[in-house]
């Protein structure tokens, strides 16, 4: 079971990991350090440390990160009611500034008949489009309230020296934690510490000494407790690398107090295109080393993952455990993941998941499914939706406070939109369907400070719309759905 989760939930994680996260700081520690996900929920988790497989993960994650003129303006999600029809519940949408840096996040949840707000980040960045302050907020019915703030820092190169991350007492911000990073002159993360604060200092609590050969191949990570006065070993990783730096094999091992006790080691096979086809682990039992899991990995001539087959060791031979297979359209764009589970005889099916792109490529919509016995039960989904000049003004229509409204929506024969506009300025209004056609182009001269407009919904078939209002120099993008 735990083989089963770890492939579906990697799906599902992957998804939400390139659609929401793009931003120049997730990788900016080098390649042994990833930045956590731009918070965009809840209390976020501390930066990742490292991941020292990173070169490995990447060949067995299906989805690719496009580039795109196109800037993710909102994702929406449906999950399916009692009726078996699809009803909208979520909404994430994001603004830009001029260097398409993401400016802010806005959560919320459909009440049956509009938005409520949920939670939002508003960030800002330094002259090298560094990421220096994530403020969190959530809504309390009418107004936001701080949460917390992550405060970064940076050298002259661009790489993150500190991030503080400060809670929100009702009136002032309190330190909560810090982390602080060391690199030497080739920029590699050779020292991570981390520090909880007392309430007038702050407290080491653990640490990550790094070191690299001269490929700047991360070779050893040695990880330390503080004790109150001085640094406690923990566990170390050492890990060996081909002649195309490849990592071949990774050892773990325990601090005893006196001495280093094996834990773990794991044993990488490539291929000629240096793919990642096994990787293999065992662990030490006291006097010698057992088997414990092995995977095993596919892929086509475009060097895309096609399959990744989980077995364990029962003790005397390996039996298969779980395995994902995972197919491409033309542009190599990742469409689907099916997830099947061993049953002793034979491979069942379990879960899958459906993905879409725009012609830009860009990941446009993803559907999850079930497995019945006999056939596939969609379970939840998500669109993602894109916009060619969203950014800057998309942030200051929404510091400005102007309201736009759309009512009803759902929507079936018409709808209406209202807005309270500057006075006598241009309205332009554009239409768009899921797959971005224009459908819809009208201008209006507001005369006043009020702007009015019925829309004839007849015309168009069930489904989710975008409607973007250009009102003098500001621009808004809306979602009408029509049933």
């Amino acid at each position: 079971m735990k083989n089963i989760l770890m492939i579906f939930t990697f799906l599902i994680f992957t998804t939400i990991h390139v659609s929401y996260s793009q931003t120049k700081q997730e990788y900016q520690l080098s390649k042994l350090v990833q930045l956590s996900d731009i918070k965009e929920a809840s209390m976020p988790n501390k930066i990742n440390i490292f991941n020292a497989e990173e070169k490995i993960s990447k060949n067995h994650s299906p989805l690719k990160v496009v580039s795109s003129t196109a800037l993710l303006d909102s994702t929406n999600y449906w999950n399916l009611d009692n009726t078996q029809n699809w009803k909208i519940y979520l909404k994430f949408s994001y603004g830009y500034d001029s260097n398409n840096n993401k400016t802010y996040f806005l959560s919320q949840s459909w009440n049956g008949s509009s938005w409520d707000n949920y939670s939002q980040n508003l960030y800002t960045y330094d002259s090298n489009n560094n990421l220096i302050s994530d403020l969190s907020q959530t809504w309390n019915g009418s107004n936001w309230n701080n949460t917390y703030q992550s405060l970064y820092t940076y050298d002259s190169n661009n790489n993150q020296t500190s991030v503080i991350l400060q809670s929100w007492n009702g009136s002032s911000w309190d330190n909560y934690s810090q982390d602080i990073y060391t690199y030497d002159t080739n920029n590699n993360l050779t020292d991570h510490s981390s520090q909880n604060w007392n309430g007038s200092s702050w407290d080491y609590t653990t640490r990550y000494l790094c070191a690299y050969d001269s490929n700047k191949n991360l070779t050893y990570v040695l990880s330390q407790n503080w004790n109150g006065s001085s640094w406690d070993n923990a566990s170390q990783d050492s890990l060996n690398y081909d002649s195309n730096n490849n990592i071949i094999t990774k050892l773990y091992q325990s601090w005893n107090g006196s001495s280093w006790d094996n834990s773990l080691q794991v044993l990488y096979m490539y291929d000629s295109n240096n793919n990642n086809t096994s990787s293999a682990s065992k662990m030490w039992g006291g006097s010698s080393w057992s088997n414990y899991w092995k995977n095993f990995y596919t892929y086509d001539s475009n060097n895309n993952l096609t399959s990744m087959k989980l077995t364990n060791w029962n003790g005397s031979s390996w039996y298969n455990g779980s395995q994902a297979l995972y197919t491409y359209d033309s542009n190599n764009n990742f469409t689907t993941g099916t997830v099947q589970i061993w049953s002793g005889s034979s491979w069942n099916n379990y879960g899958k998941s459906l993905y879409t792109y725009n012609s830009n490529n860009n990941f446009t919509s993803f559907v999850s499914q079930n497995w019945n016995g006999s056939s596939w039960d969609n379970t939840d989904s998500c669109y993602n939706y894109y916009g060619e000049h969203l950014n800057t003004n998309i942030k200051d229509l929404y510091k400005s406070g102007i309201n736009v409204s759309i009512s009803p929506n759902p929507a079936q024969n018409q709808c209406i939109i209202n807005c309270i506009t500057e006075n006598n300025v241009n309205v332009i209004l554009k239409m768009y369907d899921e797959s971005g056609k224009l459908l819809l182009f009208q201008t209006t001269k507001v005369s006043g400070t009020y702007y009015q407009n019925k829309i004839d919904l007849m015309a168009y078939v069930k489904g989710i719309y975008t409607i973007n209002l250009q009102i003098g120099d500001n621009q808004i993008s809306k979602l009408i759905v029509v049933e």
